[in-house]
């Protein structure tokens, strides 16, 4: 008698069961537990769908103001201050796989979630793939998102307007050194350089783990003891910080992060775009023709875009 597949054990319920955990698990598993990729979605720009992911740019100040006197003749020419970003959809994907003896395994009264244990992996791969790609000095695929390195970094063409031809347009890149004589001085002056106000200033240094960890050197001098908590606090001594920040703002580290930098940003011009209609969208399971196993798909449409160039900036040859 010919094999018959049979029941597959993969009813209704576990696949919408599945699609739930997907959307109420995805924005925590791939964004959460990293810093940068959190940081990125706490001011997304989302867009349902279109052919690129379009942002509005303020490209000068209007002319059309200013002081004036009764019965004085006012500017109200029309003013050019506008233009627009322009970036491509980049697309990303998981793939859900279960095999009819795994199915079998996890029957029975002592049954886990198979699905939801295969979507949590699937996702936690996913922000490792993506904050890797974010990283990337050079991109390994066409199909990678845009690198934040390539934003930092003069002489790219980024949104489709290339800074040498719009000044507007340009980051600061600044050649740095050894982080113990010049590496806080020379912070500070990116900071001031990037910043045009308070609230235009940068809101995150990342660096990687070696700077990181000479940063808090820096401040180890200045650790002040307090025994005045009281209990086992007041018996015990800790010599170094459990978070670090430059200018009030997160000071933090990437394995990612190219070696030598420090990268500045403002998390409100810098941000993660995200198709509201392909948002972690788990397909339909299909059995393969010649395998007893079942797959679905989940997809994502972002990109990594910024509104305002000119707000990032880095340091590079840093050493420790």
């Amino acid at each position: 008698m010919p094999y018959q597949y049979g029941p597959t054990d993969l009813n209704d319920d576990d696949v919408a069961s599945a699609a739930i955990y997907l959307q109420n698990e995805a924005e925590d598993q791939v964004f959460g537990p990293n810093p940068l990729l959190q940081r990125l979605m706490e001011n997304p720009h989302r867009q349902d769908g279109g052919l690129e992911i379009v942002v509005p740019l303020e490209i000068e100040e209007s002319a059309a103001v200013g002081s004036y006197t009764a019965h004085q003749e006012v500017n109200v020419d029309p003013q050019e201050i506008l233009t627009s970003a322009a970036y491509q959809w980049r697309y990303y994907f998981g793939a859900i796989t279960v095999s009819r003896p795994e199915l079998r395994k996890n029957a029975g009264e002592r049954r886990l979630n198979l699905l939801q244990t295969k979507i949590k992996n699937a996702l936690k791969s996913l922000k490792t793939d993506l904050n890797r790609d974010l990283w990337a000095t050079v991109k390994a695929d066409a199909d990678d998102v845009e690198p934040l390195p390539i934003y930092s970094a003069p002489g790219n063409t980024v949104g489709q307007i290339n800074d040498a031809t719009f000044a507007f347009w340009a980051p600061i890149s600044t050649a740095s050194g050894a982080f113990a004589t010049q590496g806080v001085n020379d912070m500070r002056t990116l900071y001031h350089d990037l910043s045009n106000q308070l609230s235009e200033a940068p809101t995150d240094t990342v660096v990687t783990q070696d700077i990181y960890e000479a940063y808090e050197e820096e401040g180890v001098g200045l650790l002040q003891l307090d025994n005045n908590t009281g209990g086992e606090k007041a018996r015990s001594m800790d010599l170094s910080f459990t978070h670090l920040m430059f200018k009030e703002n997160p000071f933090y580290w990437d394995d990612e992060a190219p070696a030598g930098q420090v990268n500045m940003f403002n998390n409100a011009k810098l941000m993660l775009a995200i198709d509201s209609g392909d948002e972690f969208i788990l397909g339909e399971f299909v059995k393969a023709r010649n395998a007893l196993v079942q797959t679905a798909i989940f997809t994502v449409a972002l990109n990594l875009v910024t509104v305002e160039r000119a707000r990032q900036g880095r340091l590079t040859a840093v050493t420790t």
